[in-house]
């Protein structure tokens, strides 16, 4: 069918955000990003939308102390959850060397590329089935930098590209539950290697944070009265590369919208 009353939109959005302040230093932790799309509407009510992205983080990555100085300290990142490649930026000789004296900050660049597509089906309206896909990759990883600035000791994990990730997502149902009996039901897969992303700013739900993980999250919404609706979410996920760990979690919500 043809395109619909509103017919075709582009969108466009562009952004600088500050992540952390390093006092007394022009090292301050920014995000710069911008995305473009674009979303078709038809006649029939089916909707595409595609959009691409770039996100650009700016002095993130440690930087190792010189022998017996601290003040490459503030490399060291606030932020960190879990997944991310690590190394030890202390570099003190009246230290031993243990875990208490590490001082660990990111090994690698992150500039990330990342291209969403959604696909609106109306068929059975006044229900609808949405397809989602979102693909991610870093492309500020560079093995040869990460060795030359970690000194080819690395914590945790070892120096390997590991910066893809992906995900897909399919959800039936009313479009948005607004009203008593209103319904939607959702399954999801996520596969998120180590570097795609900063493990700082993931879902925090999912894998209980950080990156390096992999499942599924199966869900549903059931609208309790206008506004007011009930959530129940399953997620589970395993670890892709590090030590083995598996996490569980199944979250009841109760949502209201004023």
């Amino acid at each position: 069918s043809g395109l619909g009353p509103s017919g075709r939109s582009v969108f466009a959005t562009f952004g600088l955000f500050p992540l952390q302040q390093v006092e007394f230093s022009a090292q301050d932790k920014w995000l710069a990003g911008g995305q473009l799309g674009a979303a078709w509407e038809f006649e029939n009510q089916n909707k595409l939308q595609f959009a691409s992205a770039y996100y650009r983080y700016i002095h993130v990555t440690g930087k190792k102390n010189a022998l017996g100085s601290t003040l490459t300290n503030s490399t060291q990142p606030t932020f960190l959850q879990k997944g991310n490649l690590l190394y030890n930026i202390a570099n003190d000789p009246n230290l031993d060397g243990g875990a208490n004296d590490a001082l660990f900050a990111l090994a690698a660049d992150y500039h990330l590329l990342d291209l969403n597509l959604s696909l609106d089906l109306a068929t059975f309206a006044p229900y609808h089935v949405i397809f989602k896909g979102d693909v991610v990759k870093n492309l500020g990883y560079d093995r040869d930098e990460v060795a030359r600035r970690t000194g080819g000791t690395t914590y945790l994990y070892s120096n390997a590209e590991r910066t893809l990730g992906w995900m897909f997502e399919m959800v039936a149902g009313w479009p948005q539950v607004a009203k008593f009996r209103d319904w939607q039901v959702s399954a999801s897969y996520r596969y998120l290697q180590r570097d795609a992303v900063l493990d700082a700013f993931t879902d925090s739900d999912f894998h209980l944070g950080g990156t390096d993980a992999k499942g599924w999250v199966i869900g549903g919404k059931y609208g309790l009265a206008r506004n007011t609706w009930l959530q129940l979410r399953y997620l589970s996920s395993d670890a892709i590369d590090g030590p083995p760990l598996g996490i569980d979690t199944l979250q009841v919500d109760l949502n209201a919208k004023f």
